[in-house]
């Protein structure tokens, strides 16, 4: 439409009711900020409890309530939390730095030209999700209401079932000889390295798979247990009634299981690899009971159990250890 200096010629109103709203301006104004009025405008509202109501129940297991005048220095932090991270930088200083939750992850990269590149371009890429964004974004819009934090954990729960999911998969060959896959478990015996091993589809399907070239760098043909999460996908599911992010935990629940079943590395220890995937199966299987989730879930804790000294010290990890200056006198072998 052309600019008018009269004025506006049509009545604002909701979405559905036969009425429209229209914005004018002078061509000048900046277009990532009438985008963001009309995402205001036209977004619908997001309904929430105070506080206190979740904690009562229970459900949100390690939640508590939004006080800000008794406990303004812990709100500050989780504020800042929110905002860019100015003292975490990507590897490619000159390409970008961390955004914090705000911005999905902790590297944004731009064209190379844009120094240092506009966080709100739309453009720009995020890179390394560190962690699981949906569930500590839903967690924060449930404290305080704030419907910015639930508009990114929102974006952030579609883009993990569309675009951070393996939908499809075909049995393929090992990316290479020493491929991890080769120590799938055998009836037979031992797996004959020069043999040509063809990988199931399940052993993609329903995975999530990929988060960013810097962090996990492996192939999108062999995801690992470390860095995948269920819990905001579960949230999203019973805030929203979604099914399909029901659906996509159970995937992911399912996938973890059938390669840790299958597959001897994937029995982790203590440590992430074990961490975030007991999390994900454990909300995969409270939704929907699964026997393979359940043995799954079950060979990861014995093995957890088994690495714990009597002491209650674990000295055995698969991820960060404890180095010698860490381990109590007495405890060291």
């Amino acid at each position: 439409m052309l600019p008018d200096p009269g004025p506006a010629g049509a009545v604002p109103g909701a979405p559905g009711n036969g009425q429209d709203s229209l914005t004018f301006h002078d061509g000048k104004a900046r277009g990532r900020e009438l985008v963001d009025l009309a995402f205001t405008v036209q977004r619908w509202p997001m309904p929430a409890a105070p506080s206190e109501y979740y904690v009562e129940t229970g459900e949100l297991w390690d939640f508590f309530p939004y006080h800000p005048e008794k406990y303004p220095r812990l709100e500050a932090g989780f504020a800042e939390l929110f905002e860019p991270d100015q003292s975490h930088l990507p590897r490619l200083v000159g390409s970008g730095r961390a955004y914090g939750l705000k911005h999905y992850g902790d590297f944004v990269a731009a064209g190379r030209n844009i120094k240092p590149p506009d966080p709100d371009a739309p453009d720009t890429l995020y890179l390394n999700n560190e962690y699981d964004t949906a569930h500590v974004l839903a967690m924060m819009f449930l404290r305080d209401r704030d419907i910015a934090k639930w508009w990114v954990a929102e974006a952030h729960a579609l883009h993990m079932m569309d675009i951070d999911t393996c939908h499809h998969a075909v049995a393929m060959p090992l990316n290479t000889p020493d491929d991890p896959r080769a120590e799938a478990d055998s009836e037979e015996g031992e797996v004959d390295p020069a043999e040509k091993i063809i990988v199931p589809p399940e052993f993609m399907i329903g995975a999530q798979y990929r988060h960013c070239v810097q962090h996990i760098s492996r192939s999108p043909r062999n995801p690992d247990h470390s860095h995948v999460f269920g819990e905001g996908l579960l949230d999203y599911y019973h805030l929203t009634g979604d099914r399909q992010a029901l659906d996509t935990l159970v995937s992911y629940g399912r996938n973890l299981a059938y390669r840790t079943n299958h597959y001897k590395r994937y029995v982790f220890g203590i440590g992430r690899g074990s961490g975030w995937s007991l999390l994900t199966m454990g909300g995969a299987y409270m939704t929907r009971p699964d026997e393979e989730v359940r043995k799954a879930a079950n060979a990861m804790i014995d093995r957890i159990i088994s690495q714990q000294e009597s002491s209650g010290v674990f000295l055995d990890s698969n991820y960060h250890p404890k180095t010698a200056d860490q381990v109590a006198p007495g405890d060291r072998r």
